[in-house]
């Protein structure tokens, strides 16, 4: 599987991947020592949240997992003795909100974003070119279809001499 697929945000995948990383950093969060502090891994179920399942999920993740985190603090370590873990948990409810933000709008930019690439195959004299299902369309409907493009249709100078050179003469003279 090529990187590009997988980092396609047009790709599925299930909003229990990212909860299921989150459970998996607040459990390996709850075996180790409270000296040790695990929550700078929320960013990667929140990265994969806003990239794939979008805002709101990740969002959703930005508020839950800090929460977590300081329910762990206050009710399973008891080291809570001041504000200073309801502070961290608000400032890491709004980092991470952040980047849930400019991930999701990273990811909403890229699926606006069709590229064409490749060989394709285009007739000589009629610019009709063949699609997968070996069916030869115009050139217009072929990049409209696979791209945000959209066609206007006018007459260079050569063509209109050539289809038009009697009349646009007798039309200067």
């Amino acid at each position: 599987m090529k990187l590009e697929s997988i980092l396609d945000p047009d790709r599925k995948i299930s909003p229990f991947v990212p909860l299921f990383i989150s459970l998996v950093i607040i459990g390996v969060d709850l075996l180790t020592p409270p000296q040790i502090i695990l929550s700078i891994f929320f960013v990667i179920p929140i990265l994969i949240a806003a990239w794939y399942n979008g805002l709101r999920w990740a969002l959703l993740l930005s508020v839950v997992l800090p929460s977590a985190r300081l329910f762990i603090v206050i009710f399973i370590e008891t080291s809570w003795h001041n504000n200073y873990d309801l502070v961290n948990t608000i400032d890491r409810v709004v980092v991470l909100s952040i980047v849930s933000l400019v991930t999701a709008k990273l990811s909403s930019s890229i699926k606006h974003v069709k590229i064409l690439e490749g060989l394709i195959p285009i007739c000589s004299r009629c610019k009709k070119i063949r699609n997968k299902n070996q069916e030869w369309q115009p050139l217009e409907k072929f990049i409209t279809e696979r791209s945000y493009a959209q066609f206007t249709h006018g007459l260079c100078p050569d063509c209109a001499k050539e289809l038009y050179g009697d009349y646009i003469r007798k039309s200067k003279a």
